[in-house]
């Protein structure tokens, strides 16, 4: 049962996620097709999924706000690799 719900979710998301690109980037075009990753996991207590989705939202929101950081640099005049090289 959750193979076909994963199989029936990735095509679901891609149609979304094209029928609406031009609605959040009008000026952007799409030059190529999305492709999402998905994976179904079991887990024996709901204790351990909140633990996990806990885990994957603070690890989310640490991956952003490198990404803010880093991006803000090399716009402000910044190399990509002096970023890296300082631990931004």
């Amino acid at each position: 049962m959750s193979g076909l719900i994963l199989s029936s979710w990735s095509p679901c998301l891609t149609s979304f996620y094209m029928m609406k690109w031009k609605e959040y980037f009008p000026n952007k075009e799409l030059v190529q097709p999305p492709q999402f990753e998905a994976e179904v996991l079991c887990y024996p207590k709901p204790e351990i999924v909140c633990d996990y989705l806990s885990w994957r939202q603070a690890e989310c929101h640490n991956r952003n706000q490198y990404n803010t950081c880093f991006w803000i640099l090399v716009k402000s005049g910044k190399g990509e690799g002096e970023g890296e090289a300082h631990g931004y």
